[in-house]
């Protein structure tokens, strides 16, 4: 009993099949036993195998529990025979212990009778000196399953610790946090029930995610559920209107990212709000004495600022404009809901607004009953785009003011700063009147400049633009930009669309909506095509992209010597036709079926890809993906002008996917502008997506990579 432990270190070589056992660290036991040789033969029965062994052996049971504080161990191995009540002893102390420690009981002779004995007094097997092989068996059986038990333990200890971390996390924290599995909401902290208006969970946990969100944005919602549990969202942020308890609209910004609720893939969406310091306090106060108290938008005098300042900006790509909006019959609304009434409507309208605008547009309130909001866009067809979504946002609900239910409609003129050539205030003055004309024939549209027959002027103006572009062309003071094309599967294609640039006598970039109009109209835009072309092959050889989008006006593709010279072209250059995807337009396409036809044909027997775009954008839409062969289909940038609020415009592109789709050709949605247009085009089957949610085109070749 006062025999100092005896340790012996067992060091053989590792053999498989061991798993944990034949680890560096060495196996701790307790041999109760008053012989050394007992001991030994059980260290030496491990060791054989390859099990490092660390042995302590006690005469008796006096110090067993005194030892079993002292350290952590795995097994005791117990010789019952040496003493009567031996094994009932140890068995007694171990299980009074708190950590768990395996019992063998070890015995000269053994029987079934005996075995069974020693199984009801608590040990876990016996051995005996007699079969030494089993004996090794046993221990070594033992030893792992006790190893599995304790790291069974351990990671429920660890996921129980987690869960409770997790719901102390979830209860404490101030972001509004929630946890949805497969569409439904399975876990929401207090911020979140608060916020949404909600007593206690019982009344949210279970329900469907989509239920607390309006119908307008349950598209986007739903495509970047689907997006996150692919892992393939790209984690931008989602603007939508929530619902409360109360059916109040409560906007909100939701991330969205991938997570685990009791041990079960999820996805975590938290509301973060703004960090509040003085900073902050401070900006916010002065903020508010640029607005409007009523409506929350920028004062007149403000926005003219901003206007002045954005009008010295140039655009990479695109027009800008500035829409101004009215509502109609502003008088006899004030005559049946009053003055607070119609100062409702006004709030109604700016937060309509705020809600369709992109994050680069600005927006205010004239004075009076009028707004108006500079857009950005790819074109007129975009800007007339978003004018037509507020209109119709505006009209298909009524408003509830006054305890009256009232229809109300709009009219907005628009006025393009890029035709005008003029300062802020002339294209507010141009606007209004554009406004004024659309109200005084009915209201409820849209006018914008008419576009005029070429007038004596226009020519002149050509005139001075041709000259300007043949220059161009000859001092090659053209460029190449590229936007990337990327894949909403998340996968990177390598895709690029072609753009073209010039430069002007002093070397600044001329916009293409400045001179591909005036080369149309005198006939030279085939030449720009050709340039564009060339220096398209000149970058593939150079940068080796794996495909790039190249536009073909009318012009090139009723140009019977197209092909030639295509082939000609790519016996010269070092590159693979297949990276080439030559695009024309829907409206070029429906025009001319059977020129788009016969192009596409050799296109592709010269190894080229074929592409037209803008598809939505004219009545011949579904003809032209039926008739033309293409390997890939361009969505037009106009449907995405609030596309996450449009059932209308949803299904619109759900018709171009799935035609395509019939037809094996991928889908790509041009200028994707924020995350949840990106959400809805994920949730439609839209391949691939560019624009300005992506990034902005950059110039990729200059003057010392191409020449002419």
């Amino acid at each position: 009993m006062g025999i100092p432990f005896l340790r012996m270190e067992a060091c053989g070589p590792d053999r498989p099949g061991q798993g944990s056992l034949t680890s560096s660290s060495a196996v701790p036991l307790i041999v109760v036993t008053r012989s050394e040789e007992r001991a030994e033969l059980i260290n030496s029965s491990l060791r054989n195998e390859g099990v490092p062994v660390r042995i302590s052996r006690l005469d008796d049971t006096g110090d067993l529990a005194t030892e079993l504080e002292k350290a952590p161990w795995d097994m005791a191995v117990v010789f019952a025979d040496e003493a009567e009540k031996l094994l009932q002893v140890a068995a007694r102390i171990i299980g009074e212990h708190l950590s768990p420690v395996l019992l063998i009981a070890c015995r000269e002779s053994l029987d079934e009778a005996q075995i069974a004995a020693d199984l009801e007094i608590g040990a876990n097997d016996s051995v005996s000196l007699t079969h030494r092989d089993r004996l090794t068996r046993v221990l070594l059986r033992e030893l792992r399953a006790g190893r599995l038990s304790r790291s069974l333990r351990d990671a429920a200890s660890s996921a129980s610790d987690y869960k409770e971390q997790l719901k102390s996390f979830m209860a404490g924290v101030t972001d509004a946090i929630a946890h949805v599995s497969e569409g439904i909401l399975v876990d929401a902290n207090k911020a979140w029930l608060d916020l949404f208006g909600y007593p206690d969970a019982d009344g949210l946990v279970g329900m469907p995610f989509m239920d607390l969100f309006g119908s307008d944005h349950q598209a986007a919602l739903k495509g970047a559920l689907v997006a996150v549990s692919r892992d393939q969202w790209s984690g931008d942020r989602l603007r939508v209107d929530g619902l409360t308890a109360d059916g109040e609209a409560l906007g909100v910004e939701l991330n969205l990212e991938p997570g685990t609720f009791e041990g079960e893939p999820a996805i975590r969406i938290s509301i973060v709000p703004s960090p509040k310091d003085d900073t902050a306090v401070l900006e916010e106060l002065h903020a508010a004495r640029l607005r409007d108290p009523a409506t929350g938008v920028y004062t007149r005098h403000h926005l003219l600022e901003l206007l002045r300042d954005r009008l010295t900006e140039p655009m990479a790509a695109g027009i800008r404009s500035l829409a101004v909006i009215r509502p109609d019959g502003f008088s006899n609304l004030e005559k049946t809901i009053g003055l607070a009434g119609t100062e409702e409507i006004l709030v109604r309208l700016a937060g309509r607004i705020r809600d369709l605008a992109q994050p680069r547009d600005l927006y205010g309130r004239l004075g009076g009953n009028a707004f108006a909001v500079v857009l950005e866009r790819g074109g007129r067809r975009d800007v007339k785009a978003w004018a037509e979504n507020f209109l119709e946002q505006v009209s298909k609900e009524p408003f509830d003011v006054a305890g009256k239910s009232i229809a109300v409609t709009c009219t907005i003129g628009i006025a393009i700063a890029a035709d005008l050539k003029a300062g802020a205030e002339d294209l507010i003055r141009d606007a209004t009147s554009s406004c004024w004309a659309g109200a005084e024939v009915g209201g409820h549209r849209i006018s914008m400049p008419a576009d005029e027959a070429e007038s004596t002027l226009q020519e002149e103006v050509d005139q001075v633009w041709k000259l300007r572009i043949k220059q161009a062309l000859m001092e090659n003071r053209f460029r190449l930009a590229h936007q990337p094309i990327a894949s909403l599967t998340g996968s990177d294609e390598g895709l690029f669309d072609i753009l073209v640039r010039m430069l002007d006598e002093q070397g600044e970039e001329v916009l293409p909506s400045e001179f591909l109009p005036a080369a149309v109209r005198t006939r030279l835009v085939k030449n720009i095509d050709r340039w564009v072309i060339g220096a398209a092959f000149s970058f593939c050889a150079a940068r080796k992209p794996k495909r790039v989008f190249v536009r073909l006006s009318k012009d090139t593709i009723l140009d019977k010597m197209l092909t030639q010279w295509l082939g000609r072209r790519v016996q010269d250059a070092a590159l693979k036709p297949q990276q080439v995807v030559f695009q024309i337009s829907e409206k070029v396409a429906g025009a001319h079926m059977r020129p788009a036809q016969e192009l596409s044909a050799e296109l592709k027997k010269l190894g080229f890809g074929f592409c037209v775009d803008s598809l939505g954008s004219g009545a011949s839409t579904l003809q032209v993906i039926g008739q033309v062969p293409m390997q890939y289909a361009k969505v037009d940038g106009a449907l995405m002008q609030g596309l996450a609020g449009s059932e209308e415009k949803q299904e619109k592109v759900q018709t171009i996917v799935e035609a395509a789709s019939e037809r094996s050709v991928a889908t790509i949605a041009e200028r994707v502008e924020d995350a949840n247009t990106m959400a809805v085009l994920w949730q439609l089957g839209v391949a691939f997506i560019q624009g300005y949610q992506i990034r902005e085109p950059e110039v990729v070749l200059s003057d010392n990579e191409h020449r002419g």
